[in-house]
């Protein structure tokens, strides 16, 4: 089964259990049901798009940012990778490409996906 359809089907067990909790199951599927629940939801939360106001990353790293870009030709909505560094004694901040032709507003970010898994031949 591909990632795709196994994730669809994992959204439809979270919305059954968040309706339903564990009405209708099995005692035996009662514990891996919850445990797929829980591994969805920290899933979902590890890679949702968190506005800037809301918080910033805990530690610096490389991540993916959604930013308002503002250009002599005009403005537009992108998603780039900058860094975000946190050094003691100075406040948090995005290293941004110093580009003299426009400006860049970071709204969300998240951490990057992990690379593929390397095929064993």
């Amino acid at each position: 089964m591909d990632d795709e359809k196994m994730i669809i089907l994992h959204e439809e067990l979270l919305k059954h259990y968040e309706l339903f909790g564990c009405d209708g199951l099995r005692p035996s599927e009662i514990d891996p049901v919850k445990a797929m629940a829980s591994e969805l939801l920290q899933l979902r939360e590890q890679t949702r798009w968190v506005p800037v106001s809301e918080r910033l990353p805990e530690y610096t790293d490389e991540y993916n940012v959604t930013c308002q870009v503002s250009t002599p030709s005009g403005c537009f909505i992108t998603v780039r990778t900058y860094r975000f560094v946190r050094c003691e004694g100075r406040e948090p901040t995005w290293t941004i490409p110093n580009d003299i032709m426009e400006s860049a507003t970071i709204t969300h970010w998240r951490p990057l996906p992990a690379p593929p898994a390397q095929e064993v031949e």
